[in-house]
């Protein structure tokens, strides 16, 4: 779980740019911020490449934050583009990519937001050995987090959820076991793959405890008739 912590003077513009309606810029960026957190956590579990690990990029859709990110004003802007032109934007393209190809833009954060990682794996290894119920009890704001990854899905029946995702079943026991070797004794990887795949395991352990034991994956469009999924899935994680 990541936790994006944005400086106040950003929402302090925007709230004198927008004063109206009350809360306003306040939904709106936060709105911004979800949907750079969800872009981000997705990276992260991905796995950075070594360029991006050495520079400390982010490879994301620029594409999907501005239209993910929302609006505000009467005349409709992206919060996207107004923190671009007033001098606000939290995230700065090194490398712009293209939706044509599907390669995403390498992005450097600014000054504006820092990002505190709590599922390295070294931040898991500390916080298992500060207390031995962290794998079993999920605090709230790692339901905040799952809840961001997937929205609108409380608010779906049960009919509606199996349609939009497929579901699979999650050992936990197992999943559980191979987060405590993976923080403790996995010396044979290296500390990006540790990252990765402690990123990925604890994603999939979380939100299988928030929906009774399974992990929700969302399939996206593919012209060859095979099955491909968005962010996190069985197709790309450590087996």
């Amino acid at each position: 779980m990541l936790t994006l912590s944005v400086d106040p003077k950003v929402l302090a513009a925007l709230k004198a740019a927008f004063p109206k309606p009350a809360n306003s810029a306040v939904k709106a960026l936060s709105k911004y911020i979800n949907a750079l957190h969800a872009l981000i956590t997705e990276a992260q579990s991905l796995g950075k490449d070594p360029f991006n690990s050495r520079f400390g990029l982010q490879s994301i859709s620029l594409h999907d934050l501005a239209n993910r990110g929302g609006q505000i004003g009467s005349s409709r802007i992206r919060v996207h583009a107004w923190l671009e032109q007033q001098g606000y934007a939290l995230v700065k393209a090194v490398e712009t990519g293209s939706n044509l190809t599907g390669r995403k833009s390498r992005v450097k954060l600014t000054r504006w937001v820092t990002v505190t990682d709590h599922h390295s794996a070294s931040a898991v290894k500390h916080k298992i050995t500060q207390g031995a119920d962290y794998l079993d009890q999920p605090g709230a704001d790692e339901a905040a987090w799952i809840r961001s990854l997937y929205p609108g899905l409380e608010d779906m029946e049960e009919h509606e959820a199996q349609a939009t995702y497929h579901i699979t079943e999650v050992d936990q026991l197992s999943l559980a076991r191979f987060i405590l070797w993976l923080a403790d004794r996995a010396d044979g990887f290296s500390k990006a793959q540790r990252d990765r795949m402690m990123h990925q395991a604890m994603l999939i352990y979380r939100v299988a405890q928030f929906s009774r034991g399974l992990f929700l994956q969302r399939p996206k469009p593919s012209h060859f008739g095979r099955t491909y999924y968005a962010g996190v899935s069985v197709q790309n994680i450590h087996r």
